[in-house]
């Protein structure tokens, strides 16, 4: 059958009036980068690019569609869908509040493999599971700025030794995360015994100026902490826009 006009004219037309009708948001989701197929019969064959879009017109817009392509051609439609085009949804993991969610829950459904005691565990292998502990439990900024560039060096009678940049770094790590890393060592490894600290620190570079092991600044130090919690701050305020961001773009 030929039709004295052309398909893809009408059903634009017809794609103005829905816009107008439903609202941006309905329109996007349901009618937007749909085809039209008109075939013998007055059979209308919508093209659905999506699953949702294919679901919500099928069920909820049936009739509407029949209805004005017919007041507009003066034509009655039987109207059917076709989901030859259906996308896959675009889905994926990338994003800072993604990685961090994950890690989050990644150690519930990662078994760990128990230590064998009997084997002696080297310096490296110690310190990577207390960063992969520390990586959950510390804000992003935290972790990268103060824990990543920690080196293991060896393990000496009953210590972990580590190495620092600098000597302010190891200050740092000594006041504010020695009792915490003590307290996953004793969770990875026995042999390790509590004997005062289980952790020694050392620095790759000779102490210097004011902030040396034998003369710290307590304002300077003060100020770091300040900036510190100042940075924690923005990390957690990235983290809610991030999420705010990803409710717009999924809403």
């Amino acid at each position: 059958m030929t039709y004295p006009f052309n398909a893809d004219e009408l059903w634009a037309d017809m794609l103005d009036i829905f816009r107008a009708k439903v609202g941006k948001k309905i329109f996007e989701e349901a009618f937007q980068d749909t085809e039209i197929e008109l075939h013998d019969g007055n059979n209308m064959v919508i093209i659905t690019p999506t699953q949702w879009s294919h679901l919500s017109l099928s069920t909820l817009y049936s009739d509407q569609i029949s209805r004005l392509a017919s007041l507009l051609t003066d034509q009655t439609y039987k109207v059917t869908f076709d989901n030859r085009k259906h996308r896959k949804p675009e889905m994926t993991f990338d994003s800072a509040e993604d990685r961090r969610a994950i890690a989050r829950a990644k150690s519930k459904y990662q078994e760990e493999k128990p230590i064998d005691h009997n084997i002696p565990l080297t310096a490296d292998e110690i310190w990577g599971a207390v960063l992969k502990t520390l990586s959950n439990e510390l804000s992003g900024p935290s972790y990268e700025t103060w824990l990543k560039p920690i080196k293991p060096i060896s393990i000496e009678e009953d210590f972990l030794i580590v190495e620092a940049p600098n000597d302010f770094a190891k200050d740092w790590l000594e006041t504010r995360y020695k009792a915490q890393i003590d307290a996953i060592l004793s969770r990875h490894n026995k042999k390790l015994k509590i004997k005062g600290s289980r952790i020694d620190l050392k620095t790759c570079e000779p102490a210097t100026h004011e902030y040396s092991a034998g003369g710290r600044n307590p304002e300077l130090r003060k100020y770091v902490q300040e900036l510190e919690l100042k940075v924690e701050q923005l990390s957690n305020r990235l983290e809610q826009v991030e999420r705010e961001l990803e409710l717009m773009k999924n809403g």
